[in-house]
Formats: structure tokens, C-alpha cells, sequence
């Protein structure tokens, strides 16, 4: 990973938790970041947890920058 794209990726991740903690009634589970691409999820750890909170049902709302975070084909 680049240092721009570290920079931008630490940027991100001060804005959504600026986000939340604007939001008295939103609770902060997690951030969720896979910093390398992979074409499928089985080499997205930090998906495959994401995905694993969504079950346990610790998270109600994922916020997102844009949908195709989850996947190129969405």
C-alpha cells in the first residue's frame, strides 16, 4: 500500500469516526478495512469479520463510502 493511499485511508476512517460521534444514539462496532485488493472475500479478513459481526448480530447499520466496497460486481 502507497503512503497517499494510507493518508487517504486514515482520512476515511477520521471521518466516519467524527461521523459517529456526532450521533449520540449510534454506537461504533468496528471499522472494517481490507488494505490490499483481492478479487474474492476469502482474502478479505477484515470482511470475513465484518461479515461474521453482521451474524452475531453486533451490528444493526453498516456505513460505507460507496457500495462497491463490498465487491467490484455490485
Amino acid at each position: 500500500m502507497h503512503a497517499e493511499q494510507i493518508e487517504n485511508l486514515s482520512n476515511q476512517i477520521e471521518y466516519y469516526r467524527q461521523m459517529f460521534s456526532s450521533h449520540i444514539n449510534w454506537v461504533l462496532v468496528d471499522i472494517y478495512a481490507d488494505i490490499k485488493y483481492v478479487k474474492n472475500i476469502s482474502g478479505r479478513a477484515e470482511f470475513q469479520r465484518m461479515l461474521a459481526d453482521c451474524k452475531a448480530e453486533k451490528i444493526e447499520r453498516i456505513i460505507t463510502k460507496s457500495i462497491s466496497r463490498f465487491g467490484r460486481n455490485t
